[in-house]
């Protein structure tokens, strides 16, 4: 049995991670990988950059604001921005839209055609 599409990443407290249930790594054929890697794929920590020229490797500026901003309403309109500059390649059409559901927490939302994608972190800046 052949599996189409590419490995899917999903959300944890500690990043992304995945899944493999009966050893057979859990697939999709959307764009949810790709988002959360383009807005949280840190070329410091996530492993799928070890090995790789610094040139080439996945950085999204979004991840990096989180960790460096307060975590205060002001802030959201810039990890909007953030949000929309690491996803830009999916062209127009994208919503990118920022809240604070709760204290020391952002929900970025994603909206693509009739695809709503949500990532929800903790926002405790610790710099």
């Amino acid at each position: 049995m052949t599996q189409q599409g590419e490995v899917l990443i999903f959300q944890t407290p500690d990043g992304g991670d995945i899944e493999v249930i009966d050893g057979v790594v859990t697939m999709t054929g959307g764009l949810e990988s790709a988002v959360y890697l383009s807005m949280f794929g840190d070329d410091g920590d996530w492993w799928g950059n070890i090995g790789v020229p610094q040139n080439q490797k996945i950085s999204g500026r979004l991840g990096k604001l989180i960790d460096t901003l307060p975590p205060i309403p002001v802030n959201l309109l810039r990890l909007e921005d953030a949000a929309k500059s690491d996803i830009n390649w999916l062209g127009a059409g994208v919503v990118v839209a920022a809240s604070m559901p709760a204290l020391n927490t952002v929900k970025i939302t994603v909206s693509i055609g009739e695809t709503k994608l949500e990532f929800t972190e903790n926002w405790n800046s610790h710099k």
